[in-house]
């Protein structure tokens, strides 16, 4: 608690007013003198890509931050900050296999912005790091990749484990108790359902005739949020993965947490079949241009499979990862657009 309260004390003392004595900051400890001032930002819609009359993807792959966790990720750190769990100046640790990571990054520079800083400690295993989203971590600026032990005083860096990311999580886990850092868990964090608000209100907007939308669980924050957020008349549909078979997807009912799995459609019948989400990726890939990960591929078979049952259905699908490709003939109008409404055949039509 002592070393809590000393950090409390230099963080207010980075915001010491030019003339005043370093005394005169205590009363900044306070933290509804800056929490009631702190603004959630606007996450930016992502588009809606109409691929017959009946089916639709979200591509959430398509936000400004460049990662599918912008939503969800920057709810949670927001909300940690107002909750007083997170205070300014403190430090902030992360365990990822990489998109959550480039999220932190930018709700960092989001709070600077606002006149809050943090620190941020992004953790993944050693093997992770060469893969393509990691890349995008150590090449941010700014960013100190860290293999030993810890410096405390850097800004934002990259701690790379020699291990699985179970026991990856463990480490962060152990060095966050010594430290005293704040701990970002998605799993837990209730904010990172309340973030799915503005994807409910989008595809509303987006597909006033909407009647069904499809998901898959990693951490159960979207699915939660869509059936939480959307109309009851509109069903959500859903199935879990056996663990370590499907990435971004697995069986949420493991957690015990926000998500109710009881209130998604069809999620206690059968699981995800991964060879079968990897040619739905693929054909999203080569039939529509849409560059996403096999999780992807899942909820869009899910998608038909539902089309088949309901012929009549208006039926969106949550493209976690999905963004359009630049072979497709609608890469310039997803681009040139604010993000709203629907993309169909290369133009955008908002509702």
């Amino acid at each position: 608690m002592q070393v809590a309260a000393v950090r409390r004390i230099g963080a207010c003392l980075q915001h010491v007013p030019k003339g005043k004595r370093w005394s005169e900051a205590l009363p900044m400890l306070d933290a509804t003198q800056w929490s009631d001032r702190l603004t959630m930002p606007d996450i930016a819609s992502t588009p809606l890509l109409a691929l017959s009359q009946h089916l639709h993807v979200k591509l959430e792959g398509a936000h400004a931050g460049g990662s599918v966790k912008d939503r969800a990720v920057t709810q949670c750190v927001f909300g940690m900050l107002k909750s007083g769990s997170l205070q300014p100046g403190g430090t902030l640790a992360l365990c990822t296999s990489g998109s959550a990571g480039v999220s932190l990054l930018r709700a960092q520079r989001l709070l600077q912005a606002q006149g809050v800083n943090i620190n941020v400690k992004i953790f993944m295993p050693e093997a992770y790091v060469a893969k393509q989203t990691p890349q995008v971590i150590v090449k941010t600026e700014g960013v100190v990749v860290e293999r030993h032990a810890p410096e405390l005083c850097l800004s934002r860096s990259l701690c790379p484990f020699d291990g699985d990311f179970v026991s990856t999580l463990a480490n962060m886990k152990d060095l966050a108790a010594e430290h005293d850092w704040a701990i970002l868990d998605q799993h837990y964090d209730v904010n990172s359902m309340l973030a799915h608000e503005s994807t409910a209100v989008e595809l509303v907007q987006q597909c006033p005739a909407l009647t069904d939308v499809v998901c898959t669980t990693g951490t159960g924050g979207t699915a939660a949020g869509l059936r939480e957020f959307l109309p009851s008349h509109i069903t959500v549909h859903a199935r879990p993965a056996h663990s370590g078979t499907l990435d971004g997807c697995t069986d949420v009912r493991r957690y015990g947490n926000f998500c109710d799995p009881d209130l998604l459609e069809g999620y206690t019948t059968e699981f995800f079949c991964p060879e079968e989400a990897k040619e739905q990726q693929e054909e999203l890939r080569q039939r529509y241009h849409i560059e996403c990960g096999p999780s992807s591929g899942a909820a869009f078979g899910l998608a038909q499979q539902v089309l088949l049952r309901k012929p009549s259905a208006k039926i969106a699908v949550i493209c976690a990862d999905g963004k359009l490709t630049r072979e497709s003939c609608n890469f310039k109008a997803a681009l040139s657009s604010p993000m709203k409404g629907v993309v169909q055949r290369g133009r955008v039509f908002a509702h």
